[in-house]
């Protein structure tokens, strides 16, 4: 199943495009689809880490997204750990999660986070003024 969507990408982009689906005989539509690697973008989303890692990470992070919804109902202001896309403990106080997630997953990746009003955390920077 596809679904269209508009994008902009430079003149230089899509002459290579162009060029690419010329000597392939090929559409530049599938060249530019066939170019798009989000394994590439996961993978940068948590540098310093093996590859293998990333997706698992990857795939808790979504889970955590997913239930927040419902862990906005049963635990707000607390932490929860996400394994396996399931919740496997909560508490009000981050020591005890990451204690207890310790002992039962020692090796294994768990996501932990704080339940908020939105799944992602919101900065607010105040922008500097220089006086001269």
């Amino acid at each position: 199943m596809y679904t269209s969507v508009t994008i902009k990408i430079t003149k230089t982009l899509l002459e290579r495009a162009r060029r690419i689906a010329r000597q392939r005989n090929q559409e530049v539509a599938e060249v530019l689809v066939e170019s798009i690697r989000l394994e590439d973008v996961e993978d940068g989303l948590y540098p310093g880490f093996a590859e293998g890692e990333t997706a698992v990470m990857a795939r808790e992070e979504k889970a955590f997204h997913e239930l927040h919804p419902h862990l906005q109902e049963k635990f707000p202001q607390e932490y929860v750990a996400i394994f396996e896309g399931q919740v496997i403990d909560h508490d009000s106080d981050l020591a005890q999660v990451l204690k207890r997630t310790k002992q039962k997953h020692p090796d294994k990746f768990v996501w932990i986070a704080p339940v908020q009003a939105t799944p992602e955390e919101v900065f607010h920077f105040r922008s500097p003024r220089l006086v001269g």
